[in-house]
């Protein structure tokens, strides 16, 4: 699966897009939209689904715009209610497409497992599509997540990693992990290398 990343938004956020068999996929496109419908038209498919890793205003700018265009927005259920405090960070958006996590979601022909991932938001998620996992901002390359923001918790982060780690360490999956800012990695890299593996 080909995916492109384009770097979108007023800090450089990771806009992700992928195709799948009737239409494009894109995760977290923080602004610039004429850059993604324009890739869009490249192609020659609609922009059909926006997946949000999590609702701050650097990873949702260009959402409203794409909804215009017919593209629904997928979302985690607390980031709701993160999104309706009128919390500084958290970004305007009205989802169509409410998730719990750990539900598989079929787009096409391509199978979307999400993870609930709390600690950076807590309606944060990663996405899996094949052997990826685009991780928002919950996972850098050797680096997480601040979780100092509104609904943020370290001590929530710590059980999410251990989580993520243990999908490598027990479980023997590695995946590319695609993060919100900065360079990609992978997942048993960072079990290895990064600072809060065992936290």
């Amino acid at each position: 699966m080909k995916i492109t990343t384009l770097l979108t938004g007023p800090i450089d956020t990771n806009t992700y897009v992928f195709e799948t068999k009737n239409s494009i996929v894109v995760i977290d496109p923080s602004g610039d939209e004429e850059k993604i419908v324009q890739m869009a038209l490249n192609v020659g498919k609609p922009i059909k689904h926006i997946m949000l890793t999590h609702a701050h205003y650097d990873h949702v700018g260009a959402v409203g715009m794409l909804q215009k265009v017919g593209a629904k927005v997928y979302m985690h259920e607390l980031e709701l209610e993160n999104v309706k405090t009128g919390e500084y960070v958290f970004g305007r958006v009205a989802p169509d497409v409410l998730i719990k996590g750990d539900e598989m979601l079929k787009i096409d022909d391509i199978e979307v497992k999400v993870l609930h991932t709390p600690g950076h938001s807590g309606g944060s998620v990663c996405y899996i599509v094949d052997e990826n996992l685009f991780s928002g901002d919950t996972l850098f390359l050797e680096e997480i997540g601040r979780c100092d923001l509104p609904s943020g918790d370290f001590e929530v982060m710590k059980k999410t990693l251990k989580r993520l780690f243990d999908m490598c360490r027990i479980d023997g999956k590695d995946y590319k992990v695609l993060p919100g800012h900065g360079g990609a990695t992978t997942l048993s890299h960072e079990a290895k290398y990064n600072p809060y593996a065992n936290s």
